[in-house]
């Protein structure tokens, strides 16, 4: 197997350079998101065997003996369309993600899909050392408390030290659910009833702490409740990040996502995908929002972490749920 290394400022850039370098059989091994700015890297490779078999498809050509054609690009963009139709991407931006996969000409599904996935959508890691507040936000259920959990025992594994706010001072066990977590990696959470409050408590924090504020799951159809989170944000000048539920209905997850993008979040995470099949809410939410994926959360365990994505990430794991689904209806219907 040989192995080369491609650095461009897109996912569609870089994989042209595989392309175009390696040939249409390139195997991806790794992507790297780079540092915001420096685009993405991969590193590719091809078999040995496939050079081989290319030097004796042209040989055969010469002698007048061309053998068996390999599968056309067409195929791939194809297996792209079967797996945006099983997540139930709504139509407009399926089509719109099979015309771009179609456009890059390659055999491999997953090069198709992740360079659709990167022109049409942006793609940026949470910050490794936040240096403005974060205030997590979303609608309720979706995960807010834990996911500020996992960034809570990021920071203090990375030695940083914490300042553990919340808002949700108004819902019963709201700021108990929070305490529970932080109090494991030895922290007090404080209460920011109000904006006041929550000013006075930011402005506490010494240089170099990560400020992480939890809030009260918001109604996205409710003005007065994303006003509220939008003063909060504006006022310690935090850097809002959207956490949604990756199930649910395409449709209503659009909706949501527009209604919260209000507050123009920094990233947006999702969370639960170890409990969804289908991912077309999160295709969808992502082009409703305008706002870059930042991570994802597929375990409910604080200890776990979030997962940094990148567009080859997203698109293998849609390619690969939707792959599965025809085996596992064949064993239902066995059983």
């Amino acid at each position: 197997m040989r192995l080369k290394t491609f650095t461009a400022p897109s996912m569609a850039e870089a994989m042209a350079q595989v392309k175009k370098a390696l040939g249409p059989d390139a195997i991806i091994v790794s992507t790297t998101q780079l540092k915001r700015g420096q685009g993405v890297q991969i590193t590719a490779a091809i078999e040995e065997a496939l050079i081989e078999a290319a030097i004796e498809e042209a040989l055969a050509e010469v002698k007048g003996e061309r053998a068996q054609p390999a599968p056309p690009p067409e195929a791939a963009a194809d297996a792209v369309a079967r797996a945006l139709a099983f997540h139930g991407v709504p139509a407009a931006l399926a089509k719109r993600l099979h015309k771009t996969a179609q456009g890059l000409q390659t055999r491999d599904p997953a090069m198709a899909l992740a360079g659709a996935l990167d022109m049409a959508f942006k793609f940026v890691p949470l910050p490794a050392v936040p240096e403005r507040p974060i205030l997590l936000y979303g609608p309720p259920g979706a995960g807010k408390t834990v996911t500020a959990a996992k960034i809570a025992a990021q920071a203090v594994l990375a030695g940083r030290a914490l300042n553990a706010i919340s808002c949700d001072t108004a819902r019963a066990g709201g700021i108990e659910q929070f305490a529970a977590f932080v109090r494991i990696l030895r922290h007090e959470p404080r209460a920011a009833p109000d904006v006041d409050a929550l000013t006075r408590l930011v402005a506490e924090a010494k240089p170099g702490t990560v400020t992480l504020i939890d809030t009260q799951g918001a109604n996205p159809y409710d003005p007065a409740e994303i006003e509220e989170l939008r003063r909060r944000a504006a006022a310690v000048r935090a850097e809002p990040m959207l956490v949604l539920s990756a199930g649910g209905d395409p449709a209503e997850a659009a909706d949501h996502a527009a209604a919260y993008a209000r507050l123009k979040p920094r990233n947006l995470i999702f969370t639960r995908l170890d409990l969804a099949r289908r991912l077309g809410a999160v295709l969808a939410a992502m082009e409703a929002a305008g706002a870059p994926l930042g991570a994802v959360a597929d375990t409910p365990f604080v200890a776990n972490g979030l997962q940094p994505v990148n567009p080859i990430a997203i698109s293998r794991l849609l390619l690969r749920v939707a792959g599965d689904a025809p085996a596992a209806a064949a064993r239902k219907a066995a059983s």
